[in-house]
């Protein structure tokens, strides 16, 4: 019996299927037959279930499908195909083994009549029509085989050219499950005759899915499109079915932490020092805090909650292992656009548009693809941002902008006292080479010191007006250009510690 899939939930390394089969029984015991199912199905999360019926049983079973007449109809034209280019090859092959072997033969001839006509000539008066004749003909027949051997080479690169296209075709449409084929049977007993309604759920692997989004920006506008990224070799077709989306790990184990012991050492006292390291700090946040997303995320990042979203509408999913998106959910929300520069990672300046996600769900960490009126301008990434958040995204730079940056180091430590002094220097030339005036904003970074015995100190004397740094040590300065203008940015800063401090 064929039954429909009506519902598909996928998760991260596999997907839920149900089926529903509607069939006319009379009262009694019957056993239903579905053909056409996942082969890899998990047999432990078959469940059928009916309202109007009692399930008493049921099981899968496989076979396998042997020969070209049982493959699909697209994979058995090509299997065809290639049976018929096997034969052709084997074919020219064994015309070309009889060729060369005559060819041998010929040159074995030739070579014995120039031998015969070598020791001959010295007693001949001269060569006779018959004797040149027979020289000829045999040169004829040199000529020939060697002309049938081209044309045979010539063929034969033809039918492999042919077979390794027909190869890459069958690569696009073969499925690792088609020659395997699984069965369910579900026997059941009906009280009343009329029509009764099965459902069988199961799990299947071979089926993922990760989320993917899409922002275009129009003016003070961003339209954000999120959607899922599905794969599926299950060797079922599944067919406008209501497609659903979980972030839910039912099969990963939790387990507590195992307490181990702390040994504690007794060591001699050492002389104090203070040492002194740089790092960097990775602030974690959502929204326009969030650190950058891991582009090697091994899963869906969820934010710690289980979620379940439903995609916009029925969706056809093939079994080819391809890449398919299908939208969830979209929203159009206010942007604050700005351009933005941090010379110190890229001499290029930046437009970054600044949102809020005012959707109902949150978005989950994955790749943006990146539109504006001129069409696609790239990809970035994006981490878990929550229901209300703001995050940013960046809409590539801007061409009319350049900056070129460099920085210098100066070291002194006093003779009494030997209080170390670190002088840095950065100079920014930014340059608008369009002939419309540009603002942007200008990021540059001072150290942040967690020791009482480090300082740090911004020399606004040969600096100019120099923003106050915030709590992260980001230095931001509001750049003004007009047409075909240049300008220096100038940053000094000294980092200032006591002698016992190592490190610096």
């Amino acid at each position: 019996m064929q039954s429909r899939v009506i519902r598909v939930t996928f998760f991260e390394d596999r997907a839920q299927v149900e089926r529903e089969l509607r069939v006319t029984l009379a009262a009694g015991a019957h056993e239903l037959v579905l053909d056409g199912l996942a082969p890899a199905l998990d047999d432990r999360s078959l469940v059928a279930r009916s309202d109007s019926l009692r399930v008493d049983d049921t099981r899968a079973s496989r076979r396998w499908r042997i020969g070209n007449a049982e493959a699909p109809e697209q994979a058995r034209a090509l299997l065809e195909e290639s049976e018929r280019l096997q034969k052709a090859h084997v074919a020219c092959e064994a015309a070309r083994q009889r060729l060369h072997a005559h060819m041998g033969r010929l040159q074995q001839a030739t070579q014995l009549s120039f031998e015969a006509l070598q020791r001959e000539l010295p007693f001949l008066p001269g060569l006779d029509r018959a004797q040149t004749s027979a020289i000829a003909d045999v040169l004829a027949d040199v000529r020939a085989a060697d002309a049938e051997a081209r044309a045979l080479e010539a063929e034969r690169v033809q039918i492999a050219a042919k077979y390794e296209t027909l190869r890459r075709r069958f690569e696009l449409v073969k499925n690792p499950n088609a020659g395997l084929e699984c069965e369910v049977r579900v026997s059941v007993n009906a009280v009343e005759a009329k029509e009764h309604v099965v459902t069988l759920a199961y799990m299947v692997p071979s089926a993922l899915w990760r989320p993917i989004h899409r922002a275009i920006w129009r003016g003070d506008k961003v339209r954000f499109e999120c959607g899922a990224a599905v794969w599926q070799a299950t060797g079922e077709e599944w067919e406008n079915v209501e497609a659903r989306f979980s972030t839910a790990r039912s099969t990963q184990r939790a387990e507590p932490p195992v307490m181990q012991d702390d040994v504690l050492h007794a060591q001699p006292r050492a002389t104090k020092q203070v040492m002194a390291t740089f790092h960097e700090q990775a602030i974690q946040s959502t929204g326009a805090g969030m650190a950058q997303a891991d582009a090697d995320v091994p899963g869906v990042d969820d934010g710690g909650e289980a979620r379940l979203m439903d995609a916009e509408r029925p969706v056809t999913i093939r079994s080819n292992g391809r890449m398919q998106r299908v939208p969830l959910f979209h929203f159009e929300t206010d942007a604050k656009a700005e351009k933005l520069a941090r010379p110190e990672l890229s001499p290029l300046v930046f437009i970054r548009t600044e949102q809020a996600n005012v959707a109902k769900h949150p978005l989950l960490a994955g790749p943006v693809e990146l539109l504006r009126e001129s069409g696609n301008v790239g990809f970035t990434q994006i981490a878990f941002v929550a229901p209300g958040e703001k995050f940013h995204l960046s809409f590539g730079g801007d061409d009319g902008l350049r900056i070129v940056r460099g920085s210098g180091e100066r070291r002194e430590t006093a003779k009494i006292t030997g209080k170390q002094t670190i002088r840095r220097e950065i100079v920014a030339y930014v340059s608008n080479l369009d002939d419309q005036p540009a603002r942007f904003a200008l990021e540059e970074r001072v150290p942040v010191s967690e020791l009482e015995q480090v300082e740090i100190k911004i020399d606004t004397t040969s600096s100019g007006p120099v923003p106050a740094p915030d709590t992260e040590g980001i230095v931001r300065f509001d750049v003004q250009l007009g047409p075909l203008e240049r300008k220096t940015v100038l940053l000094h800063y000294e980092i200032l510690a006591a002698s016992d401090v190592r490190g610096l």
